[in-house]
């Protein structure tokens, strides 16, 4: 998403906030690529990252031919995605 914002106008990634609206990974794991002054979030969205950072999910998907029916839902889900690597950024406003 941001090369595609980026090859358009190179100044629109220069993001002065990043609003997280809720800590699934999708709305949060990105936050590391993302170069802005602020990350704003709800403190209970803050709090919330902490429960399922990204190597529990990646370890979920590593396990999840392990676990049944969870784990064939979880990679239903998300097994397509790469969750190794991702450094968990947390909000600097909260509210």
């Amino acid at each position: 998403m941001l090369n595609a914002i980026s090859a358009v106008d190179p100044n629109a990634v220069n993001f002065k906030y990043l609003v997280n609206t809720h800590a699934n990974g999708d709305h949060t794991y990105g936050n590391q690529i993302v170069t802005a002054e602020n990350i704003v979030a709800s403190a209970v969205c803050s709090d919330e990252m902490d429960e399922l950072p990204p190597q529990m999910m990646a370890g979920l998907i590593d396990q999840a031919d392990q676990i049944g029916p969870v784990g064939a839902y979880m990679t239903s889900f998300f097994g397509r995605f790469d969750f190794t690597g991702i450094v968990q950024k947390k909000p600097t406003m909260t509210f």
